[in-house]
């Protein structure tokens, strides 16, 4: 609380900008939770800085394993700077001594181990930090996973119309509204009301066995507005089914969104 009170939310995961990259944070066991990654590199973090103290033995594994994931998952760089040593505890209830060989590590943006130490005492790990292939990688969605975070990534494809069926047509059909206005006296031509609730246009083609009497089985309407459509049927109904593919919504290479339409005159 009195972190708080003297620095502000704003710095409960610091970042600091330096000619080798942003540099942010961890420690120990911080690792273990992807929320503490996460908001450093929300923060503009590139190489998350790791160090911690951890015994030498089969354990290991899954704390390596959360190294190389956090620097995936985050598009990061992740520098571990770990002692090499032996330390006796007599009276500690788990290891009376705890064995450490070091293991300090370098991991690369992609998860892969650029880097190992696998030594007690000082020794020296030298690496590269390569700023320009991080950022490239970052402004990549196919990459950077964690940009799809922030759904301005994907505002852009949806209001393109391209989605997987089962995400788009309820989109499209809630978006789109059609009704009866009747019969032209004295005619065969049915006259339909259909409203675009979107803001992006619609492009429309008749795939009914009825055809329009504008001549073209395609038309266009405007985001929130409405269109009168004239449909010809040899004969005079009580209750017809109108299908439209929209044009400009895709669920796979090549095959447009389709919608029907059950219609009681």
């Amino acid at each position: 609380d009195r972190y708080l009170d003297t620095y502000g939310y704003d710095f409960l995961f610091p970042v600091a900008d330096t000619p080798i990259g942003k540099l942010g944070t961890m420690v120990c066991f911080d690792q273990a939770h992807p929320e503490i990654a996460r908001m450093l590199v929300k923060n503009g973090a590139e190489l998350l800085i790791h160090p911690s103290s951890e015994g030498h033995g089969s354990g290991r594994k899954g704390w390596d394993l959360a190294r190389q994931t956090r620097a995936f998952e985050n598009v990061a760089y992740l520098l571990s700077p770990l002692p090499g040593g032996e330390h006796f505890n007599p009276e500690s209830k788990f290891e009376h001594t705890n064995q450490m060989r070091g293991y300090t590590k370098l991991v690369n943006f992609d998860g892969t181990i650029q880097g190992e130490l696998d030594t007690p005492g000082a020794a020296t790990l030298s690496g590269t930090i390569d700023l320009l292939a991080l950022r490239r990688a970052r402004s990549n969605p196919h990459i950077n996973l964690s940009m799809w975070d922030d759904p301005m990534t994907y505002v852009e494809s949806y209001e393109a119309g391209v989605g997987l069926e089962n995400n788009l047509l309820p989109l499209l059909n809630s978006s789109l509204s059609i009704k009866s206005l009747g019969y032209q006296a004295g005619t065969t031509i049915l006259e339909v009301l259909i409203e675009n609730k979107s803001d992006a246009k619609m492009i429309l083609r008749n795939f009914s066995e009825y055809t329009l009497s504008q001549n073209t089985n395609f038309f266009e309407i405007d985001p929130h507005s409405k269109k009168i459509v004239e449909i010809k049927t040899i004969e005079a109904l009580k209750n017809i089914e109108l299908i439209f593919s929209v044009e400009n919504a895709f669920i796979a290479p090549k095959k447009n969104a389709q919608l029907s339409f059950k219609l009681r005159i």
